[in-house]
């Protein structure tokens, strides 16, 4: 057969390759007509190189049957979806992933009256009003590859979401990795974690709205990082820490390469940890609690009126010192909240020109501080009442731009679900060194969080 004498190795030839298949050739004489004469192979004389043929396919098999490169070697997990009121919609595939979607929207009515003061500096006499959707958000969370690792998506898409310089929706994106109970990141836009009041969201207010105070002097939402721990130590949450940076500019935007905002917080809960970031006393608990937080921050380069939010200075740039202190104490329905803010300037005024004209932008530095107290009765109805006040620091803006403020108020509140289905009323007189700011205003809240 052929392919035995193509096995062997002939005389001068060098042997190369499998059973010398692939020999070199020779000088050798050349076969004769008969020695030439091929036989049709049979099946069992072909060589051990040759390719198995392939197996019979299974009746039924389909394409998309076959395994993907990334599902090779791991076990599908089932996946479990539930909805409830005031929990949303959640996609649950056990330690992997899970997927929470809720949406959330205010609908408000506000009318304001100039106060007498008002009237006698010029102010226009008579009744102002508003109809608006205050806030309308929507909500992605839930973790990825471990439950350690979470992830919290917030678009805000109401018109007073979203700054007017720049109309975009994104609110949140962090992806918080819990290491170790003394030590997690977070890192994405998020809170800067400085006052408690800001921290706590929107939804889980007393009253319709923030103080003027968390208003006029917090950080809002910022780019960058920080490390935390709500349990340092395993003391029970007794003790907890946030430290970290940002780029200083604000939601949305990028800081310049010298711009950054350090911050750090500390927060002590002597009788342990409870649940702070909601401002009444749902649980009506004759146990005690209680929260003292300590924060600070330096903010480099800023360009913003208020430190990372509000106007943005055309030619200004303030290097500004932030300062907060806050305590919150529940026990049988009681809430109370209050916090004092500090925050100053570098310069009182920064200059320069455009288009051939000096223009000049004043800093805006500034202490307060607010305190407000809420009681739950025994049915969902809670009262609650607060006081605040701004002080400007001296050798900043101009006066008649920048005053002292001062806030008194009183809402109730009725919770047919908790925060997720509410209806709210409050009240403020707002009075100060301008007269023409003095005004009386009410305003009238609902809030469906699905």
């Amino acid at each position: 057969m052929l392919l035995a004498a193509l096995a062997a190795p002939a005389p001068g030839r060098a042997q190369t390759g499998a059973a010398g298949a692939l020999a070199a050739p020779s000088a050798a004489a050349p076969p004769s007509p008969e020695e030439s004469q091929i036989d049709p192979p049979e099946w069992e004389d072909i060589p051990e190189l040759a390719v198995d043929p392939p197996p019979p396919v299974e009746a039924g098999l389909r394409l998309h049957d076959a395994p993907s490169l990334e599902t090779v070697g791991q076990t599908p997990q089932p996946i479990v979806g539930r909805a409830a009121f005031g929990d949303g919609v959640t996609f649950d595939a056990g330690d992997t992933f899970s997927l929470q979607v809720r949406a959330r929207l205010q609908f408000r009515v506000a009318l304001a009256h100039p106060g007498s003061g008002a009237i006698d500096a010029g102010a226009p006499p008579g009744l102002f009003s508003e109809i608006l959707i205050r806030r309308a958000r929507l909500v992605f969370a839930g973790h990825a590859f471990v439950r350690e690792l979470q992830y919290y998506i917030q678009l805000g898409v109401a018109p007073l979401d979203m700054e007017q310089d720049l109309l975009i929706p994104l609110r949140d994106a962090r992806l918080t990795w819990q290491l170790h109970r003394d030590f997690g990141i977070r890192v994405g836009q998020m809170k800067v974690p400085l006052g408690q009041q800001r921290v706590i969201s929107s939804s889980a207010l007393q009253f319709v709205d923030r103080s003027i105070v968390t208003t006029e002097l917090n950080l809002d939402r910022d780019i960058g990082l920080y490390f935390l721990s709500e349990d340092l130590f395993g003391l029970g949450g007794i003790l907890g820490y946030e430290i970290g940076v940002f780029g200083g500019r604000g939601r949305n935007r990028f800081g310049a390469l010298d711009a950054a905002m350090f911050v750090g917080r500390i927060q002590i809960s002597p009788f342990g940890a409870f649940e702070w970031r909601t401002e009444p006393d749902f649980s009506r608990s004759m146990q005690p609690r209680m929260a003292i937080g300590l924060g600070a921050a330096y903010n480099i380069d800023s360009n913003r009126r208020r430190g990372t939010h509000e106007q943005v200075f055309r030619v200004a740039r303030f290097d500004y010192l932030h300062l907060g202190a806050d305590v919150s104490f529940k026990w049988a329905g009681l809430s109370v909240l209050a916090e004092a803010m500090f925050r100053e300037a570098d310069a009182p005024s920064g200059s320069g020109e455009i288009d051939g004209a000096l223009v000049t932008e004043y800093s805006r530095s500034a202490w307060g501080w607010f305190a407000q107290l809420g009681y739950m009765l025994p049915f969902p109805v809670e009262l609650a009442a607060r006081y605040g006040e701004i002080r400007p620091l001296e050798g900043n803006a101009p006066e008649a731009s920048f005053f002292l403020q001062r806030e008194l108020g009183g809402a109730v509140s009725i919770y047919a679900q908790e925060h997720a289905l509410k209806l709210q009323l409050d009240y403020f007189y707002y009075f100060g060194d301008a007269p023409r700011a003095e005004r009386h205003q009410v305003r009238l809240q609902a809030q469906l969080f699905f």
